[in-house]
């Protein structure tokens, strides 16, 4: 009975030949891969960041990353700081080559996947004169995002993020959806201090308007509620003009503790509050 077994032995020698050569290639490749210096790697590509964004950055160990999806390089320690002012720190981000047609048009896209002092960040980064991302943060840390983006707002909470940004001369533009949980909403106009289970929100950044909110509905143990409005464009964030509309319901065991406060309830439990001035000087009506 012949033996069907497949052996490398019976393949033509030509094609022996070339597997030979093709996994000399590919090891190789490999091991240089893992041996390149990734340090100077890291400077170039900083360098070129740098002159298309005005962004900075120091950073730690650089070493390869492989994985199923396409080599990439590891960095520890990375703190970006944007020519506003504003830095976000990773502990460790992994950088790869992204599948991207942008490729095509001289683009360069990367997939970026990293644990932040805010939370986790994944998704793609365009490199370009107008730098842009696709992705997604979870376990936001929300009043740590605030003060890093220099946002004076009494809001906590963890948040999951959506985003799809374009970054041009103007600021970002694109929409992004937020939902937040267990936080709290305060501030020195507010009555009382609002705690809430659930923040769900839709926003669109640029345009005629910073941002506009488009919806956000707010689940609370006082009431439920939405909020809709937008924030102007200003040289400085803190007097941006600002146009909000709150509708609330509250609940009926809160609506008397609401009243001795001074709030303002419809015989329905409805409050209907509407926010004016800017974000350091907000007015409440």
């Amino acid at each position: 009975m012949p033996d069907d077994r497949f052996s490398p032995a019976s393949l033509p020698r030509p094609l022996r030949i070339a597997l030979v050569a093709l996994a000399a290639i590919l090891l190789t490749g490999f091991f240089v891969y893992l041996g390149f210096p990734y340090e100077l790697l890291a400077t170039r590509l900083g360098s070129h960041i740098r002159q298309a964004t005005g962004w900075s950055f120091t950073y730690g160990p650089v070493t390869a990353s492989p994985g199923l999806l396409g080599p990439g390089i590891a960095i520890d320690e990375l703190r970006v700081r944007a020519n506003n002012g504003q830095s976000v720190e990773f502990d460790h981000l992994v950088l790869r080559p992204a599948w991207s047609l942008s490729w095509l048009t001289g683009t360069p896209s990367i997939h970026v996947d990293g644990d932040s002092k805010l939370g986790r960040i994944r998704g793609v980064a365009r490199v370009s004169d107008a730098p842009a991302f696709d992705g997604s943060a979870s376990g936001l840390d929300l009043a740590a995002v605030l003060r890093a983006a220099s946002v004076d707002a009494g809001i906590t909470g963890s948040a999951d993020v959506d985003a799809d940004l374009h970054f041009g001369p103007s600021g970002p533009e694109g929409p992004v959806h937020i939902e937040a949980h267990d936080g709290v909403i305060s501030h020195p106009s507010l009555p009382v201090d609002v705690p809430y289970q659930k923040l769900d929100a839709d926003l669109a950044f640029g345009g005629d308007n910073l941002v506009e909110i488009r919806s956000c509905d707010i689940t609370t143990p006082m009431g439920t509620g939405g909020i809709q409005g937008r924030l102007g464009h200003s040289r400085a964030l803190t007097t941006a003009p600002l146009e909000l509309s709150l509708n609330i319901e509250a609940a009926e065991g809160m609506r008397a503790a609401l009243r001795a406060q001074g709030v303002r309830i419809g015989n329905d439990g409805s409050i209907k509050l509407a926010v004016h001035g800017s974000l350091a000087r907000p007015i409440v009506r």
